[in-house]
């Protein structure tokens, strides 16, 4: 019996002993799946013919939301957006919002009460994989009938993308509903970029790097400089978002095909657009592990990476201590501005050793993110699913105004019928404050054709295709995104399990190695032998059997 095995058993065992947590809803023992069909038979509301585009009811109306989110999500309930939102539609929803740092033990605890939330917002709480077990639980409903019936617009969303084979949960149900996004430039398929202060460039005399070895002769120059007021300059940071996964492994050519924002943490697999392959144990992850090793251990890397929240690392950012980082456009963690003047610029992708230059592809529709659950407790999924049908609307401008704020306060249309970002008001220290104090930009909402014909490339989106285009970012994307696969209940067990043991174990190692705490290459045959105990080739032959499956599907 091996340890994969092993701990199958264990897991089947606790599960036994604690089934009145994973109890569904009312108490009872949680069924396979709560189907929305049955669901709708305690359903309070009724179909009602109306003009309004906003109708649900006719009549107020009431729905728990959990979210986990950033710290400027704190005052979302009274955000014009929302308020606005609630008097048009008489839904009012009470939010139990938490930080994201919380965001899985929350989660958990809720999922283990009773009542639940109505429903889950946002893709911060936890991942496809994870909503698809919660739905085979039993804990959340199929959305599917519900869908088919009562939300025309986001039938329409999925039929466009193809999202019944996206988002089925390999038994015929959806538990998620994603963000779709049709309309960014073609960059914006590129997840994140390399950023430098250009101010500290020049201050130290040297050259824009292009490969990794002159990105470390860079940051050992900026080693030791200081800020105006004092302050030490890190060479290289990064957040727990965009991390250097997303940029300097591919330089070793490696990217992780199943990591990003909108899949939680990674699981060490590479797509090449036929298989699906290990990490972890191949020789440029090796080397990889030995690049960040000097950046670490000769303090050319902020030793806080594996601890920092977004909240610090932005803070550092914005305080002009970090030289480099990587993140998504940048602004976030330096301001807008200052990337839009050229205080901080792209580096362009970097080649590697042999001279490799790779990077990781997104999911330009997002449509692997769990942006919306419905809970088995709510009591009526059907006006819920009427009121989120509402987001992908594009006739109407909920998704427009939950994306760039109010109309007529964040935006406005110009002659030519396109939306036209107001000036940010002095009170604001730059545009994303002032976005952020009207909405937050989260959640489910289809923004397509229609909605795009009406937003210019400008603004961020404009100022990320040119980062990554002057970059030479698009054309490093080789690989393929992965498409969002669905996965046996005997599958999702032992996934479980590898994302605990497997992925524990190779993130202890990396970091240990990085830091110094272990010598890779005296470590590396032990290494080995402890992933294929750890189930790593199991790990690649359940993905290898649901992408044949899911290309079986044609």
């Amino acid at each position: 019996m091996n340890i994969l095995t092993k701990r199958i058993f264990s897991l089947a065992l606790a599960a036994a002993l604690s089934i009145t947590v994973l109890a569904g809803c009312g108490g009872e023992k949680a069924p396979e799946s709560v189907s929305a069909e049955t669901t709708q038979a305690n359903a309070v509301s009724t179909t009602v013919p109306s003009d309004d585009p906003y109708f649900v009811t006719g009549s107020p109306i009431s729905f728990s939301f959990a979210a986990a989110g950033p710290a400027q999500w704190s005052g979302f309930p009274e955000l014009q957006f929302v308020t606005e939102l609630e008097k048009k539609t008489q839904v009012h929803i009470d939010w139990n919002l938490f930080p994201l740092e919380v965001a899985n033990e929350r989660v958990g605890v809720l999922m283990a009460s009773s009542p639940r939330p109505d429903a889950f917002w946002a893709h911060n709480n936890f991942s496809r994989m994870q909503a698809d077990i919660y739905g085979k639980q039993g804990l959340l409903i199929d959305l599917k009938p519900l869908i088919m019936e009562h939300a025309p617009h986001i039938k329409a969303a999925f039929d466009a993308i193809d999202g019944w084979k996206a988002l089925d949960a390999g038994n015929g149900c959806i538990y998620a509903l994603p963000a779709v996004d049709r309309g960014y430039p073609e960059s914006s398929t590129v997840y994140s970029e390399l950023i430098i202060n250009t101010e500290l460039l020049k201050e130290v005399g040297m050259e824009m790097p292009t490969t990794t070895e002159e990105y470390y002769e860079v940051l050992k120059a900026f080693k030791g400089l200081k800020t105006e007021d004092g302050r030490e300059i890190i060479p290289f940071s990064y957040g727990p978002l965009y991390n250097y996964g997303d940029m300097l492994r591919g330089a070793f050519g490696i990217v992780d095909s199943t990591a990003g924002p909108a899949m939680m943490d990674g699981m060490y697999l590479q797509y090449d657009g036929n298989t699906v392959d290990t990490i972890a144990d191949k020789d440029n992850y090796k080397e990889f592990i030995k690049y960040m090793n000097r950046l670490s251990t000769e303090g050319l890397m902020d030793p806080e990476v594996y601890t920092q929240d977004n909240n610090m690392f932005n803070a550092k950012g914005q305080a002009g201590q970090i030289a480099s980082f990587v993140d998504w456009g940048g602004w976030g963690v330096v301001t807008q501005d200052k990337v839009e003047d050229g205080t901080y610029d792209v580096v362009p992708v970097l080649a590697g050793p042999d001279g490799t230059k790779l990077t990781q592809n997104r999911y330009t529709l997002n449509r692997n993110r769990c942006d919306f659950c419905i809970t088995c407790d709510c009591k009526d999924p059907v006006s819920l699913i009427k009121w989120v049908d509402l987001f992908y609307n594009e006739d109407i401008e909920v998704g427009l105004e939950d994306v760039f704020g109010p109309r007529g306060v964040n935006w406005n249309y110009n002659d030519k019928g396109e939306l036209e970002k107001v000036p940010t008001p002095d009170k604001y220290a730059n545009y994303s404050e002032f976005l952020n104090a009207y909405t937050v930009s989260s959640g489910p909402y289809c923004l397509y054709e229609k909605s795009y014909s009406k937003i210019p490339i400008s603004g961020t989106k404009q100022l990320k295709a040119d980062l990554d285009q002057r970059g030479g970012y698009v054309d490093a994307a080789k690989y393929p995104v992965l498409p969002t696969l669905s996965f046996t209940d005997e599958e999702t067990e032992q996934l479980t399990i590898l994302r605990t043991d497997l992925m524990d174990y190779i993130k202890s190692f990396e970091a240990s190695c990085i830091t110094g705490q272990k010598d890779v290459e005296a470590e590396w045959d032990n290494h080995l032998t402890q992933l294929e105990k750890l189930g790593l080739s199991q790990l690649r032959d359940i993905y290898r059997a649901a992408l044949d499956r899911y290309n079986a599907k044609g």
